[in-house]
């Protein structure tokens, strides 16, 4: 299944919202690749700080890609349980393309007029 977790807002909490769902799938025995498609990079980070501190946490195949994930997409669908996909906050190639191949969007938004606006 590819989870897109995503929105045209930034600071809403994509990152946080996809590495937590990457994990708890993880943690449940499933093989996840956790894809970061926003050039801040945040879940690669993530990901690196995560397998550097040595803990005996499950695997997480961590990836970066950035334009048209379409292809990309469709080559890991059948190489994993679940891919969960960490896109930009904003209106982006990435964001779209992705859209295309997800299965669900959770779209994190914070509570304030500005954001529920956008």
């Amino acid at each position: 299944m590819i989870i897109l977790v995503g929105s045209n807002k930034g600071g809403a909490g994509k990152t946080t919202t996809a590495v937590t769902i990457a994990s708890g799938l993880a943690d449940m025995g499933l093989d996840i690749c956790l894809l970061d498609s926003d050039h801040q990079s945040s879940a690669t980070r993530w990901s690196e700080d995560r397998e550097a501190s040595g803990s005996n946490q499950p695997a997480i195949t961590s990836i970066q890609k950035y334009g048209n994930l379409q292809p990309t997409l469709n080559n890991l669908k059948d190489k994993y349980d679940h891919i969960i996909i960490d896109s930009p906050g904003r209106n982006s190639r990435e964001l779209i393309t992705a859209m295309l191949c997800a299965d669900i969007l959770v779209s994190p938004a914070q509570t304030s007029q500005l954001d529920l606006d956008t």
